[in-house]
C-alpha cells in the first residue's frame, strides 16, 4: 500500500498502522505510554494534542512508537519548551486602515504595534511581529513621554484615527492618552492623581476606571467609565462632558441623557451614523445611545445571564465587555465575556443574536469552525465594508492571545513575536529510527510497504505528515523541537 505525507488519518490507520506516543520526565532515560484524558488528546492517533501545557512541562520529551505488522519502530524524541507568554494580559485592540494591528496588555503596562499579514496569503498559520509602542514591561506609572520612556496603568481599550493618533483608556490612571506614530505619549484628559466624575478640559476632568473608548467621525471619542456607571465624550481638544448615565448611580434604565442607567458598561463602539454601542457588562446588556443621547437596550434581558440566541428581547448575555461594529453598521460584534464566545447582532435582520466563534460556558484554545475561547474581552473589525468578508480580531484574554476570525478559516490564533516566533506551534515529526525495518522518503513523496515482514518506509513516510499539535495555556507558550 502507497502512502504519502498528505494521507489523512482514516487511510493510514485503515492499513493496519498502529501509534503510541510516549511521554519522558527524566531526559530520556525512561518513557512511559500516554494515557487519553483532558491533557493528552490523539494520544493513539496521527495527530497528538497537549491541553493546558504549564511551566512544570518545560523540557519533557515525546515520541511515538509505530506497530505495522509486528514490527515496532520509534521516531527521535521531541523536546518540549515552554516560555512566558509575548502579551499575558491583551485588554485592548484595534486596527486601522493601513494594515497595522494594535494591542495593550494590562498586566506589563504596555502598548504593541504590528503589521497584519496580507490577507492574500497563506493564513494556516498567521503571524504579525509586534514592536513596542509604548510603556516600559512591568513598569507602571503615568508619565508622559516617547516609546519606553512612557509609563501606563493597566491601559485597556484602544482606538486609532486616519492619521494613525492612537487614543488609550488608561484604566488604573483615569485618563484618556494619546500616542502618536512615533510613540510620543500625552495626556488629553484625566489626572492620575485624582479620580472622580468631573466635566471640564483636559486635567480639569475627573474620571474614574476607563474600559472601552471608541473613536467618532468628527476626531472626538466615547469612552465607557466603568466604574462611575457613566458614557462620557472627550473632544479632540480635551472637553469632557457626561454623553448618557448618572456618575456613581449603578442601574438599568432607558432613557434620555442622565436619566438612564448603566451598570460598569466595559465596551463601546460607534458607527458612522454617530450610533453609540455600548456592551454594559453587569446588566449583560447591549445598549444603543443615539446621537441626541437617548438610550435604549438593543438586547439581552436585564441583569440575566444567559447564552440564548434569536431574537434580541429573547436573547441572553453574559458579562459582556467588548464590542465592534462593521464599517457598514449592519453587524455588531460582541465580546460575550462570561460564555467565551463572540456573538453578532445583525441588524438588517432586526438584530438577530448569534454565536459567530466559540462554545457557551466552555473555555479552552482550539481554531478552525468547532473553535473555543477563553474569557475573550476586547474585540477589533477590519474594513471590508461586507459581511462574508469582515475579518474580526480578537483579544482573548484567558488565553493570552489574539486571535482572527473569517469566513475562509474560522477561529486562527495568531503568531504573536517580533521574529519566527509561533504561539500554537504545528510541528512535523522525523522519520521513524530502530530495528525491523527502514525509515525512508520524504515529505510529500510515497512509496510501498510490505505486509509481513518487507520495507517500513511507505509507512513511516506517512509518518512524516503526523501533526504533534502544542497548544497553549494564559502566560505559556510552547514549541516542540526534534531531536
Amino acid at each position: 500500500m502507497s502512502f504519502s505525507a498528505g494521507d489523512s488519518a482514516s487511510k493510514i490507520q485503515s492499513s493496519g498502522l498502529q501509534i503510541q506516543w510516549q511521554i519522558s520526565t527524566d531526559g530520556g532515560a525512561s518513557f512511559s505510554n500516554l494515557v487519553e484524558n483532558s491533557a493528552h488528546v490523539g494520544t493513539s492517533s496521527p495527530t497528538l494534542q497537549l491541553i493546558g501545557v504549564g511551566a512544570d512541562q518545560n523540557g519533557i520529551l515525546i515520541r511515538y512508537i509505530a506497530t505495522y505488522n509486528f514490527y515496532n519502530q520509534t521516531s527521535n524524541a521531541c523536546t518540549l519548551t515552554v516560555s512566558p507568554a509575548y502579551l499575558p494580559m491583551p485588554a485592548g485592540i484595534a486596527t486601522d486602515s493601513q494594515n497595522k494591528l494594535f494591542v495593550s496588555d494590562a498586566s506589563t503596562n504596555t502598548v504593541y504595534q504590528g503589521v497584519l499579514f496580507d490577507p492574500s496569503a497563506d493564513q494556516s498559520m498567521p503571524s504579525v511581529a509586534l514592536s513596542l509602542l509604548a510603556g516600559t514591561s512591568g513598569q507602571t506609572g503615568a508619565t508622559d513621554g516617547t516609546g519606553s520612556a512612557a509609563r501606563f496603568n493597566h491601559p485597556a481599550g484602544l482606538a486609532v484615527n486616519q492619521s494613525g493618533l492612537l487614543a488609550v483608556a488608561d484604566a488604573a490612571n483615569g485618563t484618556v492618552r494619546q500616542v502618536s506614530a512615533a510613540g510620543a505619549v500625552s495626556t488629553l484628559a484625566g489626572s492620575s492623581s485624582s479620580h472622580g466624575s468631573v466635566d471640564g478640559v483636559g486635567s480639569a476632568a475627573r474620571f474614574s476606571t476607563l474600559q472601552g473608548i471608541a473613536l467618532k467621525s468628527d476626531g472626538s471619542y466615547f469612552v465607557a467609565d466603568s466604574a462611575n456607571h457613566t458614557i462620557r465624550q472627550v473632544m479632540a481638544d480635551g472637553t469632557v462632558t457626561t454623553f448618557a448615565g448618572s456618575p456613581g448611580n449603578a442601574g438599568w434604565a432607558d432613557g434620555a441623557g442622565s436619566a438612564a442607567r448603566f451598570n460598569d458598561p466595559e465596551g463601546i463602539a460607534v458607527d458612522a451614523s454617530g450610533t453609540v454601542y455600548v456592551a454594559d457588562t453587569m446588566n449583560n446588556l447591549i445598549r444603543k445611545i443615539t446621537p441626541a443621547g437617548i438610550v435604549s437596550t438593543l438586547a439581552g434581558l436585564p441583569g440575566i445571564a444567559g447564552a440564548q440566541d434569536g431574537a434580541p428581547t429573547q436573547a441572553t448575555f453574559n458579562a459582556p465587555s467588548g464590542i465592534a461594529v462593521a464599517p457598514d453598521g449592519d453587524e455588531i460584534y460582541v465580546a460575550d465575556t462570561g460564555n467565551s464566545t463572540i456573538r453578532v447582532l445583525v441588524k438588517s435582520r432586526a438584530y438577530e443574536v448569534g454565536v459567530l466563534a466559540g462554545t457557551p460556558g466552555v473555555s479552552g484554545l482550539q481554531d478552525g469552525y468547532s473553535e473555543l475561547l477563553d474569557h475573550p474581552r476586547a474585540i477589533a473589525v477590519d474594513n471590508a465594508n461586507d459581511y462574508y468578508r469582515n475579518t474580526v480580531y480578537v483579544a482573548d484574554t484567558g488565553n493570552a492571545a489574539i486571535r482572527k476570525w473569517d469566513w475562509n478559516s474560522g477561529l486562527k490564533t495568531i503568531a504573536l513575536g517580533t521574529g519566527p516566533v509561533i504561539s500554537s506551534p504545528v510541528v512535523t515529526p522525523p522519520p521513524a529510527t530502530g530495528s525491523g525495518g527502514t525509515a525512508s522518503g520524504s515529505s510529500g513523496s510515497s512509496s510501498s510497504g510490505t505486509s509481513g515482514g518487507g520495507s517500513m518506509g511507505g509507512v513511516f513516510v506517512a509518518l512524516l505528515g503526523v501533526l504533534c499539535l502544542l497548544r497553549k495555556r494564559r502566560l505559556e507558550s510552547e514549541s516542540c523541537s526534534w531531536a
